[in-house]
C-alpha cells in the first residue's frame, strides 16, 4: 500500500480539509478517506511535509499544525523560542528528520523545526526570493524549480553546502509538481507548461523532455504513490500515471 495526505479545501466533502489517498500496490485500485482537520479552508498554498511519524503543515498563517500518522489526530505545534512570521507560497522540506521551511510570498529566509525539542532555528537565507516553486528531495539535498518572481530559477539546499544557485532552467516553471526517481528529477504541469513532463538528471546535470499529462495542470502538487506511479493533484483534478 502507498498512501499520501492532501490538505486543502476538497469538493467531495467540503467539510473536511484533508484526505488520505491510498493505491493498492497489487491492484492499482485508489481508494481515499476523509480525516477531520483544524485547518480552515481559507489556508492556501501551505505544503504538508512528512519527518518520521508526523505531517507538517505550516502557513497561510504562522500556526503549525501537525497529523500523527499513526492515530489520524491533529494537534497544533506548540509555540516556544524563536518562531518563522506567517508566511504562503513557501517551500517545505525534510532532511535529516528535521522540518524545513523556506521562501514564500515577501520572504527567502528559510528556518530549522526539531521536532525532539519543539524549537525552530533559523537557517542562512536563500539567495533570492522565491515562491510557488516545485520542491523535491534527492538524497541529502533539495532542488527548488521555477518561482513566481523568476521562472527560470534553480536553487539547491543542502544541510553541509548551503544554498547554491544552478543553471537557469530551459523552460519556465512555477506552480509545478515534482517527484525524485531513481535521483531523477520529474516535474510535472505547471502554470507556463500545464500539460508537459520535464525530467532531469541529477548526475549529468541535463534537462530533457519526458512526455505530455494526459490533462494539463496549470497548478498542482505531485507526489509518488509507487515506484514510479506519480499522483498529480491541481486545484480541478487529480490523476495517476506512471514516468519513464
Amino acid at each position: 500500500m502507498y498512501s499520501v495526505l492532501i490538505v486543502g479545501y476538497n469538493s467531495a466533502n467540503p467539510a473536511n480539509n484533508s484526505i488520505i489517498v491510498t493505491r493498492d500496490a497489487s491492484t492499482g485500485s485508489i481508494s481515499s478517506e476523509m480525516i477531520d482537520c483544524p485547518i480552515p479552508d481559507i489556508v492556501q498554498y501551505a505544503p504538508a511535509t512528512r519527518v518520521g511519524d508526523t505531517v507538517y503543515v505550516f502557513g497561510g498563517c504562522n500556526n503549525g499544525d501537525a497529523l500523527t500518522i499513526s492515530d489520524k489526530v491533529w494537534g497544533q505545534v506548540e509555540r516556544q523560542g524563536p518562531w518563522p512570521e506567517a508566511r504562503w507560497f513557501h517551500s517545505a522540506f525534510s532532511l535529516d528528520g528535521m522540518l524545513y521551511i523556506a521562501g514564500g510570498c515577501g520572504v527567502r529566509d528559510c528556518w530549522c523545526y526539531h521536532p525532539d525539542t519543539g524549537v525552530w532555528t533559523q537557517m542562512p537565507d536563500a539567495p533570492e526570493g522565491f515562491g510557488l516553486s516545485a520542491t523535491v528531495e534527492v538524497g541529502d539535498t533539495v532542488h527548488f524549480i521555477g518561482s513566481e518572481w523568476n521562472m527560470q530559477m534553480h536553487l539547491t539546499f543542502s544541510v553541509t553546502g548551503g544554498w547554491v544557485r544552478e543553471p537557469d532552467l530551459p523552460f519556465q516553471c512555477m506552480r509545478a509538481g515534482a517527484v525524485c526517481v531513481d535521483e531523477d528529477i520529474y516535474i510535472l504541469g505547471g502554470y507556463c507548461t500545464p500539460s508537459q513532463v520535464w525530467h532531469y538528471s541529477t548526475h549529468a546535470r541535463e534537462w530533457s523532455v519526458a512526455g505530455q499529462l494526459p490533462i494539463p495542470a496549470r497548478q498542482c502538487r505531485a507526489c509518488l504513490i509507487g515506484p514510479r506511479t506519480v499522483l498529480v493533484c491541481s486545484d480541478t483534478q487529480m490523476m495517476v500515471g506512471d514516468v519513464s
